[in-house]
């Protein structure tokens, strides 16, 4: 099934997921399971880098999943969706700078280590 126009509403057109451990590695292969193979992956990960290229690779998932070291820049002109499985101490830096740019974001758990940090993004998005 294709992201045409008229499944257009079934897909984000750009995915992009945080992380660069187990958790990014699984949810990246995952969604290239799930997702029609014109949508955008990409994973940020400002740590590890060559590990997750390694990874793609053994995987055959070069054409399929990019990876970013530096923050991701989203295009506009599509949707765009961040699922945020980086360090739990990291959550909330990524999550404020997702919502700042009004991107729907999905984080796994705990969102944050402090139940306040959790209660101000919930208010915030």
């Amino acid at each position: 099934m294709e992201n045409s126009n008229q499944n257009h509403v079934l897909y984000p057109d750009n995915i992009v997921v945080i992380g660069g451990g187990r958790w990014a590695r699984v949810l990246a292969e995952a969604l290239c399971n799930i997702v029609p193979s014109d949508i955008s992956i990409t994973i940020h990960t400002s740590h590890n880098i060559v590990p997750m290229l390694d990874w793609i690779s053994e995987r055959n998932l070069e054409g399929r999943i990019k990876v970013l070291q530096e923050w991701p820049k989203f295009n506009f002109d599509v949707s765009n969706i961040v699922i945020v499985v980086n360090a739990a101490r990291d959550h909330e830096n990524a999550i404020t700078r997702v919502l700042d740019k009004g991107i729907p974001v999905l984080v796994e758990k705990p969102v944050t280590l402090a139940s306040k940090s959790t209660k101000k993004l919930m208010d915030y998005a």
